[in-house]
């Protein structure tokens, strides 16, 4: 893939420098400023005399300056050609210095899409456009950033509710959503349930489940399935009348049926490379003992892509596992952590988890489950306070190693 980039964009190089050696540095009409079709195809048509052997146009170039005629016209001729031969594409995705991830497009198109040109990308052609919306707004971009009002400052309204909607350009070639939660703080929840601030996410595929959240989430993700959906697709974060400090940063990536950036069918979470982490929701919300408990009602997979020639994965807590804080209820019934098979519950320090070590040909799938009961059966303050979830590393080990 890498070799294919680079010999496109020695051609697209090419190509540019023929069209900056014409005579037609006026290669737009006098009388009024635009370029023809018929003035295009004479300078770039077979009369043209190509560098290095290129005697004509190729039929993919006419292809895409023919497209680009039922586009309203550019008053920059000289950028037109550049844009339909620039490296730039509205798919490939660049990412900022700051972290940002965008749409390298042309500087013109990213203020007519509503972006902002953060740095410059391909060589200087374009900018690494990004979205950024907050409340009641909607989008189409293939990544966007859901803010909080005032963001990075905190957003301490005593209730109400916020809303960002997703529009593809073409449901039909959306098949998944991938929320990553970069910076997400809201009140947690008591009790093991979400009642005083919620997010949501509606108009996924009627077979989806997406967990309704709060309290603390920064570095999860999660992916959306909509692709029998035709949306509309809305985060929605409700807050109550209680004045809290929050705020959020949810990065919104569209990713197309048949990318290889698609998760496995009924994972909602996904986690690629040879060595990653994976925690509950809402683990370490060190905003009071009552907040930071898991969620109730939860049923959902995480699922770790095994790495070309790797067999299976070594799993290590990297702090203190409580799921169902009291002792450990027979084969795990109630709330419980699965690796394949094997099930986990009770209280365990991290030093006494031994390293559970999952190999098998197919997937490597981990499984979280809670009902809704509290551990203690307590309803007051204190209920559930030891239900702090868990946080485990995997590192994934080579067939050479032995299974």
């Amino acid at each position: 893939m890498e070799v294919k980039r680079i010999f496109k964009i020695c051609i697209i190089h090419i190509l540019m420098s023929a069209i900056f050696a014409l005579d037609a540095v006026q290669i737009n009409d006098k009388s009024s400023g635009y370029i023809s079709k018929n003035d295009t195809d004479n300078r770039l048509g077979r009369k043209t005399q190509f560098p290095i052997g290129l005697s004509s146009t190729s039929d993919f170039f006419k292809r895409r300056i023919d497209s680009s005629w039922n586009q309203t016209a550019e008053r920059n001729p000289r950028l037109t050609i550049l844009r339909l031969m620039s490296p730039l594409s509205n798919t490939d995705n660049c990412q900022s210095s700051s972290g940002l991830v965008g749409s390298c497009i042309s500087a013109q198109d990213c203020i007519k899409r509503g972006g902002r040109g953060v740095e410059t990308c391909a060589w200087g052609l374009g900018v690494c456009c990004v979205h950024m919306s907050s409340c009641d707004s909607t989008s189409n971009a293939n990544v966007t950033y859901f803010t909080s009002p005032g963001y990075p400052n905190t957003w301490s309204s005593t209730s109400g509710v916020c809303t960002f909607t997703i529009k593809p350009k073409l449901f039909s070639s959306i098949c998944q959503l991938r929320l990553d939660f970069e910076d997400f703080y809201i009140t947690g929840p008591k009790a093991g349930i979400c009642s005083t601030d919620i997010l949501t996410v509606t108009g996924q595929d009627l077979n989806n489940i997406v967990p309704v959240i709060c309290g603390t989430n920064t570095g999860q993700h999660m992916y959306v399935q909509v692709g029998s959906s035709t949306g509309p697709f809305r985060i929605t974060v409700t807050t109550s009348r209680e004045s809290e400090e929050r705020k959020w940063r949810i990065r919104v990536t569209q990713i197309p049926c048949g990318s290889g950036a698609l998760a496995p069918a009924h994972c909602l979470q996904y986690l690629t490379g040879a060595v990653g982490r994976f925690q509950s929701f809402n683990f370490g919300n060190i905003k009071s003992p009552e907040e930071n408990t898991y969620f109730l009602n939860m049923n959902y997979a995480i699922c770790i892509r095994k790495e070309a020639s790797m067999c299976g994965a070594t799993f290590t807590a990297d702090s203190d596992f409580n799921v169902s804080a009291l002792q450990s209820t027979l084969n795990c019934s109630s709330d419980y952590l699965s690796f394949g098979t094997s099930r986990q519950c009770g209280t365990i320090p991290k030093e006494n988890l031994a390293s559970i070590r999952l190999a098998n040909t197919g997937p490597m799938i981990v499984t979280f489950v809670s009902d809704d009961k509290q551990t203690t059966g307590n309803t007051g303050t204190g209920a559930n306070v030891g239900d702090t979830g868990f946080s485990f590393k995997y590192t994934q080990f080579s067939c050479s190693s032995g299974m």
